[in-house]
């Protein structure tokens, strides 16, 4: 698998992939042929516990989405929203930190 690409979301209640693009596109863009694509967002403990694990889901889905939309076959992407845990930055509950709201996707090649 190569280095997973990190995406940093300021803004959890507006699904907006667009600033992101071009690292997505870097992915489409590698000469390699894809094998699985595992997409993990994370959000930290502001709000509540279900509320993170919807948001986390609904920009997880839109980065698999995009890819479909790209021509990655489904079957080939995992989508997974997992809310608050394994926080970057380790807060109280209740504390914004852009650093804990991010998406890992996580790349592996054929051969």
């Amino acid at each position: 698998a190569a280095e997973p690409v990190v995406l940093y979301i300021l803004d959890y209640a507006n699904v907006d992939l667009a600033p992101h693009a071009p690292r997505l596109r870097a992915i489409l863009d590698d000469a390699r042929d894809i094998q699985s694509i595992t997409i993990r967002a994370y959000t930290d403990t502001a709000g509540t516990a279900e509320d993170n694990l919807r948001e986390t889901a609904a920009y997880a889905n839109a980065v698999r989405d995009w890819f479909v939309s790209e021509g990655v076959a489904p079957e080939r992407l995992t989508a997974l929203g997992l809310g608050e845990i394994e926080l970057e930055i380790p807060t109280e509950d209740e504390v914004a930190q852009p650093l804990n709201r991010r998406i890992v996707i996580e790349v592996t090649y054929i051969g």
